[in-house]
């Protein structure tokens, strides 16, 4: 991350509006090696998502794979490696209990700045264009 001096941010407040404004995204590399968190820990949020009257959680886990799966076209539109959109296919694929590590990294040339990510209206028609225009600046790769 770049962007404001982090000494000039209290420790105990958030920080306001101005501060973040000027916060970019240099690069971000999440790697996750899952042993057994899935099993551990997501099983209760999952039940808890589950819609009001859905008793079956292996089907909502199913449907939810299925829409993460759509979502990978706006990636291949993006202009994301295929071998990047296909490891994170195999990723959601695996879900909920993916095996074996997986990498994702973002390297924005030049650095992103975090304001536009607040400024995307979910939903919208037009920001499909710019998402995708985003997506196309934070050059990102992943590896499962």
């Amino acid at each position: 991350m770049r962007g404001p001096d982090l000494d000039q941010i209290a420790a105990d407040t958030l920080p306001g509006d101005k501060a973040l404004a000027g916060l970019l995204l240099q690069s971000l590399t999440v790697d996750f090696d899952n042993q057994g968190m899935f099993e551990g820990y997501a099983p209760l949020p999952a039940l808890l998502a589950l819609p009001d009257g859905e008793t079956d959680p292996e089907g909502a886990i199913a449907a939810a794979k299925l829409q993460g799966m759509a979502q990978l076209a706006i990636l291949v539109a993006a202009g994301v490696p295929k071998e990047s959109v296909a490891a994170i296919g195999r990723f959601i694929q695996s879900m909920p209990q993916p095996r074996g590590p997986f990498r994702l990294s973002l390297a924005p040339q030049p650095a992103f700045p975090l304001t536009e990510l607040a400024e995307l209206e979910p939903g919208e028609i037009s920001e499909l264009a710019r998402l995708t225009a985003m997506l196309k600046r934070l050059n990102l790769t992943a590896s499962y």
